[in-house]
């Protein structure tokens, strides 16, 4: 039908859940074995500094601040859009959420950001959660109006899962551990998190250099310093 690979590799996962509960309930003997497609590597999209600022100011500017805060949580937390719209104020916790119900179905702490213990500061403390506020169509009308301000063409990949991508990006590039990085994001393999390691090179010097006669181990330099 002219479906990308990647296209089909999402409508079989969800014929390989569905073999999976027939075989569980006893309609099936056993699931076949499915073959995924070759996948080629996408380029991840993902916000600079400036580029949150502008749409934060967007937002303030027409009157939708509560927009601007959550692009600001969502950038700093990485958090699906659904673990945003499902916290509840218990489950802000030392300046840490606290996520039970998650994609991965494995519980997960994100300690907050200044900036994101701001956006949640600004928000109504009397609602049953920080962000009950949001709609899924109210933030789709919402972030229709931003690509139409910053010139973003219809059917690029600016869509609001990139600033998933943005947390997860920014987090490489100043030089965090990948584990460190798939635990915050709650990424349910290490493949998924693997997709950003090319941002951040420097950790390839780093271990290159590491090889260097004569070079002590860090934590002699830190010693000696």
């Amino acid at each position: 039908q002219g479906n990308s690979n990647a296209t089909i590799n999402r409508k079989l996962a969800a014929l390989s859940k569905c073999l999976t509960v027939a075989k569980d309930i006893g309609v099936i003997d056993t699931k076949p074995k499915i073959q995924r497609m070759r996948e080629g590597v996408n380029r991840l999209r993902w916000f600079t500094d400036d580029e949150l600022a502008e749409m934060a100011a967007y937002f303030n500017h027409i009157g939708l601040s509560n927009m601007a805060h959550w692009v600001r949580f969502q950038a700093d937390t990485g958090l699906r859009a659904g673990e945003t719209r499902g916290l509840q104020w218990c489950d802000i916790q030392g300046g840490v959420a606290i996520l039970s119900d998650t994609k991965s179905e494995s519980p997960r702490g994100v300690p907050l950001t200044q900036a994101a213990q701001a956006a949640l500061d600004a928000m109504d403390a009397t609602a049953p959660g920080p962000f009950t506020w949001t709609k899924k169509h109210h933030l789709r009308n919402y972030w229709d109006r931003l690509r139409l301000h910053m010139g973003w063409a219809a059917t690029g990949q600016e869509k609001m899962h990139a600033l998933r991508h943005t947390f997860c990006s920014r987090l490489v590039q100043r030089g965090v551990p990948i584990l460190t990085v798939k635990e915050l994001a709650g990424h349910k393999t290490m493949d998924i998190t693997l997709r950003y390691a090319h941002l951040a090179p420097h950790n390839l010097v780093n271990a290159i250099a590491a090889l260097e006669p004569n070079r002590q181990p860090s934590h002699m330099l830190d010693v000696v310093a």
